[in-house]
């Protein structure tokens, strides 16, 4: 808990404790470890828990038999349900564990349990698991150019400034998509995704940066 608390306000900065003040900790006699495929039962349901990697290396899925859903933090993207109508999901690529490699291969693997709903770390659920599949098939690779293109044309530029030319990079691909779903560029959604695009630019930056040195 240490390492993420640190991590997250290396991510938010001054705005961590406004999000997240206070963070209580769990009794160490109450936490109970699990492994991939492990199960837990709890009354009438049995949850499954499923290692699913790509937005960080320690999250977990957890499939409950109970619904035929699963709740997959930000492992398979952040549902917006302030587009209303749109079913809108958007990948979390924040740092500093991001791989859009490993997502796809989680997505997959929770896609082949042929769930009827996904319950979100962010911000609600989907009954229509289809379309949050083909959104973060969509966005994946989108949001990785819109990085590489900033690399190839800022070689020599900072992390910071290529972090403020992605978020200006992904906003402009985000925006254009939604103005033209009908989601004018005032909507109160933008208020929630000015904040989530800018953490995924430094997660786009972060991978690329060490993809180059590798």
């Amino acid at each position: 808990p240490t390492k993420l608390i640190a991590g997250a306000r290396a991510v938010y900065g001054d705005q961590f404790d406004e999000l997240f003040d206070p963070i209580v900790p769990v009794p160490e006699d109450r936490l109970v470890a699990k492994e991939d495929g492990d199960t837990l039962d709890i009354g009438d349901r049995v949850l499954t828990f499923y290692d699913s990697p790509g937005h960080a290396k320690h999250h977990f899925s957890i499939y409950d038999s109970l619904s035929n859903g699963i709740f997959t933090g930000d492992t398979i993207g952040v549902y917006y349900p302030q587009a209303e109508g749109l079913n809108f999901v958007l990948p979390s690529t924040s740092p500093n564990q991001f791989d859009p490699d490993a997502m796809l291969n989680s997505l997959k693997k929770i896609e082949n349990l042929n769930v009827d709903q996904i319950y979100f770390g962010h911000y609600g659920r989907s009954r229509d698991p289809k379309h949050v599949y083909e959104q973060i098939r969509f966005w994946l690779p989108r949001f990785v150019e819109v990085g590489e293109q900033v690399f190839k044309e800022k070689p020599e530029a900072s992390f910071e400034e290529k972090t403020v030319a992605v978020t200006e990079g992904l906003s402009h691909i985000v925006t254009t998509h939604l103005v033209e779903q009908n989601v004018p560029s005032n909507h109160k959604v933008y208020k929630y995704l000015n904040l989530d695009l800018e953490v995924c630019a430094m997660g786009i930056v972060d991978f690329l940066t060490k993809k180059q040195k590798v």
